[in-house]
């Protein structure tokens, strides 16, 4: 199965040169496709990269080291190469530290694209909106859940707890 992978315009030094595209066997584990990636591409060894396909949605290879592309990729699929930063690969960390990761698109004229760029960066959601308050939910109509009540009665240990 393959997949193109688009990047170019910046990395390059010369004006002719603004978009390429490469071809890579995704019939692979996603770390391995990931660094071949990386290479064939010309990105710096110590750059952390992803893909993201065009629409903006990104496929989060790097989550899935061990997974092979074929599972997380269609066939043909044409996907826009990204630089990420702030992290290194298979960060076990990540997602304890709370710093956020930024997908930075390899490819001229996706950087000046807001649209893309907010799809592959989404704003992160305030915890309250995540997690919804009582008070929306009764404006929605919806009740707030009762907690139920405390119960003052012990039950004896030596009845077993049944009532006589």
């Amino acid at each position: 199965m393959f997949v193109t992978v688009k990047f170019g315009g910046f990395l390059f030094f010369s004006p002719f040169i603004d978009e390429q595209s490469r071809l890579f066997n995704a019939n692979c584990r996603n770390d391995v496709l990931l660094q071949h990636i990386k290479k064939r591409c010309d990105c710096h060894r110590e750059d952390d990269v992803e893909l993201s396909d065009e629409k903006g949605v990104v496929k989060h290879l790097r989550e899935f080291p061990y997974d092979y592309g074929i599972d997380h990729l269609k066939e043909r699929e044409t996907l826009i190469l990204l630089k990420v930063d702030g992290s290194s690969f298979g960060d076990e960390n990540e997602s304890t530290m709370g710093d956020r990761l930024t997908f930075i698109p390899l490819l001229t004229g996706m950087e000046g694209n807001q649209e893309f760029m907010e799809l592959i960066n989404p704003r992160p959601q305030s915890r309250q909106s995540r997690k919804g308050s009582g008070r929306e939910d009764e404006r929605r109509g919806k009740p707030k859940a009762a907690k139920p009540a405390p119960t003052s009665k012990r039950q004896s240990s030596k009845s077993g707890g049944k009532k006589s």
